[in-house]
C-alpha cells in the first residue's frame, strides 16, 4: 500500500462532497493514510460515508470531528461523535488463486452480499469492504458466509473491530 489507501467511489453518492482523512497509526501503520468520502454536516463535523478499508473503529455513517493539521492534510478525523450502528467487514481473496478462480470467488460473495441487500465497495478484485447493521439478521447471515469462505481457504475477513 502507498502511503494514502484511497476511495474512488462512495458508498453514499447522496451529500458526499468532501474528503476526509484517517491517519492508520493507531492501525499500525505509522506514516499512512486513509482518505474516504464525507459529508459536511457542522464545523468540524462530518458523516463518513465511505467503507474503511484499513481504519478500525470507522464504519459507514458514523458522524466525527475533524479538523486541519498544521503543515497536512485539511480535514484529518479526530474523533467518532456518534456511531451509526454499521459495522465495517474487510474480505481479503488469496493472492496465489489463479486468477479466474479470484474471480469466481470474487463475484459469489457480491452475489451473496446483493442478495443480503449491504453496501459494500472493491478497493481490487482481492480486497472488498462490506458494511452490514451490528446486531442484525444480515450481521449473522454475512457472518456465516465469510465464516464459509474462509473455511474453503477462499479468503480472509476482519470485523473492523471498535476500539
Amino acid at each position: 500500500m502507498d502511503d494514502i489507501c484511497g476511495h474512488a467511489d462512495r458508498t453514499w453518492q447522496d451529500g458526499a462532497d468532501w474528503l476526509v482523512m484517517c491517519d492508520l497509526g493507531s492501525s499500525g501503520m505509522p506514516g499512512k493514510w486513509e482518505q474516504m468520502w464525507a459529508r459536511r454536516v457542522g464545523t468540524g463535523e462530518f458523516v463518513v460515508c465511505s467503507i474503511p478499508f484499513v481504519a478500525y473503529g470507522l464504519a459507514l455513517g458514523d458522524r466525527v470531528s475533524a479538523a486541519s493539521v498544521p503543515d497536512g492534510f485539511e480535514w484529518v478525523i479526530g474523533t467518532v461523535l456518534e456511531r451509526s450502528g454499521n459495522a465495517a467487514f474487510r474480505v481479503a481473496f488469496r493472492a496465489d488463486a489463479e486468477p479466474w478462480e479470484t474471480q469466481e470467488r470474487h463475484d459469489e460473495l457480491l452475489e451473496q452480499v446483493a442478495r443480503l441487500g449491504l453496501p459494500y465497495e472493491v478497493q481490487s478484485q482481492h480486497y472488498v469492504a462490506i458494511s452490514c447493521p451490528e446486531d442484525s439478521p444480515e450481521h449473522e447471515e454475512l457472518t456465516k458466509v465469510l465464516q464459509a469462505f474462509t473455511a474453503l481457504e477462499w479468503s480472509v475477513f476482519e470485523s473492523a473491530a471498535r476500539p
